[in-house]
């Protein structure tokens, strides 16, 4: 069995840092969740037309003030898309492809950003 490729060099790149610079020109094409601390968008490169699943999650540090962020980006298919528009079960977004490559950018209280592949995306505690 093949598995199926994602996106272009332009929004789906080999490496991780290139891949975190270039999602900023992905077009935001729906929010499903947009909590303060907890957003779910759906974006759409404007260039080969692929689909993305965004996920942010923020945690309040009362006492430093320095927030813990976690952002997770994965390519997903039309069918998962129009599976996502809704939401009805938060819970489906993390069953969603657990062996798929995804985008993590990680920035844990007092150290500094990671971006790193993964695979799938994970519940990440929020507020």
């Amino acid at each position: 069995m093949t598995t199926p490729s994602f996106g272009c060099d332009v929004c789906w790149p080999d490496n991780a840092d290139q891949a975190w610079i270039n999602h900023a020109s992905l077009v935001i094409t729906q929010r499903v969740v947009d909590e303060s601390h907890y957003i779910v968008k759906l974006h759409q490169c404007p260039h080969c037309q692929q689909q993305f699943v965004s996920v942010f999650s923020e945690r309040v540090d009362w006492l430093d003030g320095e927030d813990p962020q976690d952002r997770q980006v994965m390519p997903i298919t039309p069918a998962e898309c129009e599976g996502l528009r809704h939401l009805p079960d938060p819970l489906a977004l993390y069953q969603l492809a657990p062996k798929r490559q995804s985008l993590h950018w990680e920035l844990p209280k007092g150290e500094d950003r990671r971006v790193r592949w993964r695979q799938g995306l994970y519940p990440v505690p929020h507020d």
